[in-house]
């Protein structure tokens, strides 16, 4: 990793997901999980594609800078957000819970 490369925030979350749901979107935000309800079933990484979107517009993000590095196969899963520090993340989602935006 390069100098320049630690410089750029980076944050990770804790998701669980909630498959072939009619309703995509964020449900929750509590003790640190963020859960989403996807549409898509969990195969060929179509629910992780949805998912990383989903997140990426809630925070405000590009899709391709919301990663699952680990459980992609699992309902848990951890996503690597690159542009927001952990604080940055916490505040949004923060803002996203009080104006009732799920």
């Amino acid at each position: 990793m390069g100098r320049q490369d630690q410089k750029i925030p980076r944050c990770v979350v804790t998701a669980r997901v909630t498959y072939r749901s009619s309703r995509p979107g964020l449900a929750d935000w509590r003790d640190g999980v963020l859960c989403v309800r996807v549409g898509s079933a969990p195969e060929a990484g179509k629910a992780n594609k949805e998912l990383s979107r989903l997140v990426a517009e809630a925070v405000g993000v590009s899709p391709s800078c919301v990663e699952v590095i680990a459980g992609a196969s699992q309902r848990d899963k951890r996503l690597r957000i690159v542009g927001l520090s952990q604080h940055e993340l916490e505040e949004s989602l923060a803002r996203l819970i009080d104006g009732d935006a799920w």
